[in-house]
């Protein structure tokens, strides 16, 4: 098969779980297929190498920035990428096109081009807002929903990296034939990350991401208050840059935990992983997750993950509450009493439980189920 992946961002220049997805995908795929990861040109005029040489890299110009100051998504950027893949997939040779549905309107752009070219579209969902689009942008949000419903209306075939998001999908104003919405979830490098030595010195907590507002950092920081609080002193690595860094700078001085919290910005992939090694739990409090990546590598790390309960999250999903983690309420109270619970409990969390569990999800069985979504799609015309 020759595929094309088309996201406006791309891995490594850009960190994030759904470059992530599509990098390792493509890494996997391109063994037995052509696979062209189809992106804004963040390596600039020289070609990345990769993993395996097959996998071509084909820039639609140059990147736009992705976020606005206040750490939302930049509309601009998004209509501009959608009119820049246009010629790219016009003049390619593609037997199946798999577009991310974020930032849709690349996706109204590739199902115009696969209706000229008749070349199957599908769609890969990391979220589905609908109701949600009124939160993150007010009034505004009118316009964010009616491009989300155009774009879920664009292919009959669609992939959800959750079950939680194939559910919001079947249940959405333009309802799905569920038969046509796969789930085939995101997964973990899990040989070389079981590969990585823990070299740091201990921490209790870990948390590793961007530092954006729904990723509610600053529940982290206030239950840490609280712990220590009770008595409880432990201290935290925060792993990871974004528009909240000042803010939650401030919030840990003015909580007197600046001896017990360490920002430690962006860090080599494999650091990170021996920090989580040399950590008890790894924490995300977010709000809203397509689905968690991160809960998975903590677990395939040999440390529990703590996630919370909200409409928006799926990474909830991810966790067998109890085994490997705990979901808990999104107040810091709630989140200190996990905390305790899980460092308390260690041996309720085994290591062997969460390594095994993570093993599930290594990328080379992720990427032999889309092979299937695509090899079905092909068959059905």
């Amino acid at each position: 098969m020759r595929i094309a992946l088309v996201y406006d961002a791309v891995y490594p220049f850009v960190k994030g779980g759904a470059e992530r997805r599509y990098y390792e995908i493509a890494q996997q795929l391109s063994k037995n297929h052509e696979v062209s990861l189809v992106g804004y040109g963040w390596w600039g005029s020289q070609e990345p190498a990769s993993d395996t040489s097959s996998v071509k890299y084909i820039s639609t110009g140059v990147p736009k920035n992705l976020y606005k100051a206040d750490g939302s998504r930049n509309p601009s950027e998004a209509i501009s990428f959608g009119l820049s893949i246009v010629p790219t997939l016009l003049n390619g040779d593609f037997d199946i096109i798999d577009c991310c549905s974020f930032p849709y309107f690349s996706v109204l752009s590739s199902k115009a081009v696969t209706a000229i070219r008749r070349v199957p579209l599908v769609v890969t969902w990391l979220e589905y807002w609908g109701e949600y689009w009124h939160q993150y942008w007010g009034m505004k949000g009118i316009a964010g929903r009616l491009v989300e419903q155009l774009a879920v209306s664009a292919s009959p075939n669609s992939v959800a990296i959750s079950e939680f998001t194939r559910q919001r999908l079947l249940k959405g104003p333009f309802r799905r034939n569920p038969n046509t919405v796969e789930t085939v979830p995101s997964g973990v490098s899990f040989e070389k990350i079981r590969s990585v030595k823990s070299e740091y010195s201990p921490s209790e907590i870990i948390y590793a991401g961007r530092l954006m507002p729904h990723k509610r950092v600053d529940l982290l920081i206030r239950a840490l208050a609280e712990l220590d609080a009770r008595g409880q002193k432990y201290t935290c690595r925060i792993i990871g840059d974004g528009p909240e860094l000042i803010r939650l700078t401030k919030l840990t001085e003015t909580l007197k935990l600046a001896e017990s919290v360490e920002f430690m910005g962006f860090v080599p992939e494999e650091d990170m992983y021996a920090m989580m090694k040399s950590a008890k739990v790894m924490c995300l409090p977010s709000e809203r997750e397509g689905f968690g990546n991160i809960v998975l590598e903590a677990n395939c790390c040999g440390i529990p993950a703590i996630v919370t309960h909200s409409p928006q999250n799926a990474s909830s999903e991810l966790v067998k509450d109890g085994v490997t983690g705990l979901v808990c309420d999104p107040s810091y109270s709630s989140l200190a009493d996990a905390i305790q619970t899980v460092i308390d409990s260690p041996t309720q969390y085994r290591e062997e439980i969460c390594i095994s569990y993570a093993s599930q999800f290594d990328w080379r069985e992720i990427s032999n189920r889309m092979v299937d979504v695509y090899e079905s799609v092909l068959s059905n015309g």
